[in-house]
């Protein structure tokens, strides 16, 4: 994360650049896909995430897939036919 944020751990600094804590009531609609064996992102990230979104009251889906930190054709597949979904289910 230092080459991403420019800067040792620092509390502050990370709060700022997570989508965790910038979440409220008022969000967008948000779609999560992760690879549930995934060893650069731990998927208790976006499970936390997901969590905070549904006690929020905002719409959100997670999805999970047995794979690390990418999706073979397949699961892209399945991704694009859920995210289309999602989001014509979205618009008002």
């Amino acid at each position: 994360m230092t080459a991403y944020v420019g800067t040792t751990w620092d509390t502050v600094v990370y709060r700022e650049v997570s989508p965790f804590w910038k979440i409220d009531s008022k969000s967008a609609p948000t779609i999560t896909f992760h690879g549930s064996l995934d060893p650069i992102v731990a998927v208790y990230q976006s499970r936390n995430h997901h969590g905070k979104l549904q006690s929020l009251g905002v719409k959100n889906e997670l999805h999970e897939y047995p794979t690390f930190h990418g999706f073979d054709q397949r699961q892209i597949d399945d991704v694009m036919r859920t995210f289309i979904t999602f989001v014509q289910g979205s618009i008002n």
